[in-house]
């Protein structure tokens, strides 16, 4: 059972939406803030994929979406947060620096 991950924008909200079968496991929201701007604002994992790394790849799957489209992120979502100051080399798409 693979999990596949896309990500879908409709006006300025986005999700990256994480599928299992036909069964929604996880998704990633966020909103674009016009120019240049991607808001992550939630994360949401089913308790069967918890501790799979399942969160990073969405959020991984949205900042591949952001560097296609010239987005900078700011990640609000604590957990996006947690995941960004973890892995330093996502550190060149933050709209600003975070401290440790």
């Amino acid at each position: 059972m693979e999990i596949t991950i896309s990500v879908k924008v409709l006006n300025r909200k986005g999700v990256a939406i994480a599928m299992k079968d036909s069964l929604r496991v996880g998704e990633c929201t966020f909103t674009v803030a016009p120019p240049d701007t991607l808001i992550i604002d939630h994360t949401d994992v089913a308790d069967s994929e918890r501790g799979t790394g399942l969160g990073k790849k969405m959020i991984e799957a949205i900042i591949g979406y952001s560097s296609e489209h010239n987005y900078k992120i700011i990640p609000l979502c604590p957990f996006a947060n947690a995941q960004f100051k973890k892995h330093s080399e996502w550190k060149y798409i933050l709209k600003h620096q975070q401290k440790s």
